[in-house]
């Protein structure tokens, strides 16, 4: 089996649109390697895992005084 049964794969607009940011967003994420992404020919598709571990990457931590 190719793909985990959990494994969804998302294209750049429907990343955008979860993540609620800019398409152009999400593909400067992907050039800057800040968000992983597989080129199928011409197009992007993302795992929604990846997803995950970006909102994690970037989650603001609070500081207790």
């Amino acid at each position: 089996m190719l793909l985990k049964n959990d494994s969804i794969l998302l294209t750049p607009d429907q990343a955008a649109e979860i993540l609620q940011i800019n398409v152009l967003t999400v593909y400067n994420y992907i050039r800057r390697g800040k968000l992983s992404a597989t080129r199928l020919g011409r197009c992007y598709r993302i795992e929604q895992q990846n997803l995950r571990n970006l909102i994690e990457v970037n989650r603001v931590k609070n500081k207790a005084t």
